[in-house]
């Protein structure tokens, strides 16, 4: 160990050559103590104890093992005050220095103490750490990694800088557009460059503290590709980018999938459209006349507008019933059924009519059904119609009817009221 000369040693006009020749020598060694003054050299760890002589040392493990622990940094050559710096001798057999001796309990005379109480390895030949005495201790300055590739620099960035300024850092890499759960992040763990698998980041987020009860007014971290730079988001501004993706017009109900959360499993999954139960569409309209009233009895010859008086329910308001038309709300797929009494006056045979569904909008017909007539020797029968559509708006349609001869059903007079037709509406789509 080699103190420096004081000045007044060193300008005492009055010694002579003999007095000042150590004194110099001194001088010179001090300086060669310090960084630059001498050539970095190899040192040893001996029973966990490194003895530096210099400013920067390449340290090895003892005996030239895998692995090794420098818990002690001897005193003998370096003064109070001094500063070394270590770098691997072989980033293959790795020397960890150790906080207070592993122990965490201070008293030993050349024991570290280390930034965050955290241990440091020296496997990776660009990592370096400094160290200053300071009394009986070393205490750790710094700790760093001097890489070579521009994503280790982005890694370096964020253990030295903020968040922002990392995520910046990144920005002149070359974008993984596919990445696999098995590629790999670079992160800092108390200052130790580390590497973590996608799927153990993600993984992690299990040990954030939930957020039961999100508000819309609660902030996101994102990144503006546009502005390139970081900034914060609400929820309730993320959910509206779902306005900027391209539609899927006809999606595969069998194949693809939506984002859907599983409230009793407490987790987001995967669901195919066609798993998804949505609440049914559908309309009920009937002809019904009070107990003991007859039926309607459009004329023969020609289509006619069989009457419809009562919407019995209309479960998503899908449409409305006004003058004996029933006006679709909007557009979409539609499944129509229309049944109505039939009634002859010449016998049997003679009961001949046809339903159909007529859009009076457009002045088409969608669907017609069957002839229908009496059975054996009945005056009395039904008619049916089933139509499937697609409207691209909203439209009025009727049921019509065309007969070949004239009669009015008669009423039961149950005391319930007496219907004569009915029309179900089913929106599919």
């Amino acid at each position: 160990m080699v103190a420096l000369p004081s000045r007044a040693q060193i300008v005492d006009v009055l010694a002579d050559g003999p007095t000042m020749a150590p004194r110099f020598g001194d001088m010179r060694d001090f300086i060669a103590q310090l960084g630059g003054g001498q050539a970095d050299s190899e040192i040893t760890v001996a029973a966990g104890i490194a003895t530096p002589d210099r400013y920067f040392h390449r340290v090895d493990t003892e005996g030239e093992a895998a692995t090794d622990n420098l818990d002690q940094i001897a005193l003998t050559n370096l003064p109070d005050g001094s500063l070394v710096v270590f770098m691997a001798e072989n980033a293959a057999r790795v020397n960890t220095f150790r906080h207070l001796n592993g122990t965490g309990t201070p008293g030993t005379n050349g024991e570290m103490v280390l930034n965050n109480d955290e241990n440091f390895a020296l496997d990776h030949v660009g990592k370096r750490i400094a160290l200053r005495r300071k009394g009986t201790q070393w205490v750790e300055e710094a700790r760093w990694t001097v890489y070579g590739r521009r994503l280790a620099g982005a890694a370096d960035a964020l253990a030295a800088r903020t968040l922002l300024d990392g995520q910046q850092a990144t920005g002149s890499l070359t974008e993984n557009t596919a990445p696999a759960l098995t590629d790999f992040l670079p992160m800092t763990v108390g200052g130790n460059h580390r590497k973590v698998q996608l799927i153990n980041a993600f993984n992690r987020i299990t040990a954030a503290t939930a957020l039961t009860a999100v508000a819309i007014d609660d902030e996101i971290f994102i990144y503006d590709l546009s502005a390139a730079t970081a900034k914060k988001i609400t929820p309730v501004e993320l959910l509206k980018v779902v306005n900027a993706l391209t539609e899927d017009t006809t999606p595969d109900l069998a194949a693809d999938f939506v984002l859907t959360y599983d409230a009793s499993a407490g987790t987001v999954k995967k669901v195919k459209p066609s798993n998804i139960a949505t609440p049914p569409k559908f309309a009920l309209y009937q002809n019904q006349q009070t107990s003991g009233t007859a039926g309607p009895n459009p004329a023969s010859g020609s289509w006619q507008t069989f009457p419809l008086t009562t919407e019995v329910y209309d479960a998503g308001a899908i449409a409305s019933l006004a003058s004996n038309q029933i006006t679709i709300a909007g557009a979409g797929d539609y499944v129509a059924t229309g049944f109505c009494s039939l009634v002859g006056v010449s016998g049997p045979g003679n009961i001949m009519a046809r339903l159909r569904f007529r859009n009076v909008s457009d002045g088409a017909t969608l669907d017609q059904g069957a002839n229908s007539g009496a059975l054996g020797t009945a005056t009395s029968g039904m008619a049916m119609a089933v139509s499937y559509f697609t409207l691209a708006a909203s439209k009025a349609i009727e049921l019509q009817i065309y007969r070949a001869n004239t009669g009015a059903v008669t009423a039961l007079s149950t005391g319930d009221v007496e219907v004569y037709a009915s029309v179900f509406i089913e929106k599919v789509r």
